[in-house]
């Protein structure tokens, strides 16, 4: 799974995002599941328990689903950006995803001619984190927010997968 991390500064604070590039998901046996992708790659991760205390799943009109966390002094923002619909952070929305904007003719058309595929088991998984008081992370939320909207709008029409 190829992965790319960069590093910013909002507000005069330290803000890191960590993409990684995953394929495959959603077929049977690799359903898409942040919450475990949370904890096998954060530098720190919170324990199940720890997670579904803080997880907040959240929906933006035009982008899609993300889950908002804190642990360990740091707000965090995770969700996978699809080539097609919006964002999605749990099977059933993946699968959601692929029902409505994979199943079409013009797509089968692509395929049968060598020209496309016509499910699309791809996704950019993106990991979004910030200091944060732990205790009231939703200043650092606000942000997170601010720049995982602007970060999804560049990387949209730059993920194509066919």
């Amino acid at each position: 799974m190829a992965v790319s991390h960069y590093q910013y500064l909002r507000d005069r604070l330290p803000l890191d995002i960590e993409m990684r590039y995953a394929v495959n998901w959603g077929l049977p046996g690799n359903g898409l599941n942040v919450k475990l992708f949370i904890q096998l790659y954060s530098s720190t991760p919170p324990s199940s328990g720890q997670l579904a205390k803080s997880l907040h799943q959240k929906v933006q009109p035009g982008v899609g689903f993300y889950y908002l966390f804190a642990f360990g002094g740091r707000a965090y923002l995770s969700s996978c950006i699809k080539s097609r619909g919006g964002t999605t952070v749990t099977e059933a929305q993946f699968q959601r995803n692929r029902y409505l904007y994979d199943l079409k003719l013009s797509r089968l058309f692509a395929w049968l001619l060598g020209q496309g595929t016509v499910r699309d088991t791809h996704c950019l998984w993106t990991h979004l984190s910030m200091p944060a008081n732990t205790s009231a992370p939703e200043a650092a939320y606000h942000t997170l927010e601010q720049v995982w909207f602007d970060w999804y709008k560049w990387w949209l029409p730059r993920f194509s997968t066919s």
